[in-house]
């Protein structure tokens, strides 16, 4: 008998999508007494991911897709970017980017430029459009979630005074 003849079709009923609220309390369960850092970093990673849904909501909102939304704010970080490496940043195949650009160029918000020394080499940059764009998306990433806006004054001054130095850090140890 073969493998393909083994394989049985599982009933649509028993395929269930991730549940991501049981995963975010298993983390939070296993990281406790593992130390403050772990916890920290648990509590952390939970709040982020009760955010999740931000992200299209926000793409949706600017008329682009998630991954495009992403696409762009590595653009406007001000580099230039090859679009080979663009494949490599966001870990998909060199033809995904291609329509992924193509996408972008259609809606007018990037260009593709050949680089100087090798005509093959595609250098992105953001149009007119889409620097204009960077503006609205930063606005909209940086309203913060209600789990944040509950806290009092007090306690976010010492949550932003404390996740000041854990940002020192992080700079420190991965220079951008």
């Amino acid at each position: 008998m073969t493998r393909a003849a083994k394989l049985q079709p599982v009933p649509e009923t028993t395929v269930a999508r991730p549940d991501a609220t049981r995963f975010r309390a298993m983390m939070l369960e296993r990281s406790k007494g593992r130390g403050a850092a772990t916890r920290a970093w648990a509590l952390l990673f939970d709040l982020l991911a009760s955010t999740k849904d931000r992200w299209p909501k926000v793409a949706e909102e600017l008329g682009v897709k998630p991954t495009q939304l992403r696409v762009l704010l590595m653009l406007f970080s001000g580099k230039r970017l090859v679009q080979r490496d663009l494949a490599e940043l966001l870990d998909c195949d060199a033809s995904n980017v291609t329509m992924l650009v193509d996408q972008l160029e259609t809606k007018g918000l990037v260009e593709r430029r050949s680089m100087l020394g090798d005509r093959r080499a595609k250098v992105l940059t953001l149009t007119r459009d889409g620097e204009a764009m960077a503006p609205k998306m930063f606005d909209k990433l940086l309203v913060p979630p209600p789990a944040l806006e509950a806290l009092g004054a007090a306690d976010l001054k010492a949550l932003v005074a404390l996740l000041e130095k854990v940002s020192a850090h992080a700079a420190q140890a991965q220079p951008v």
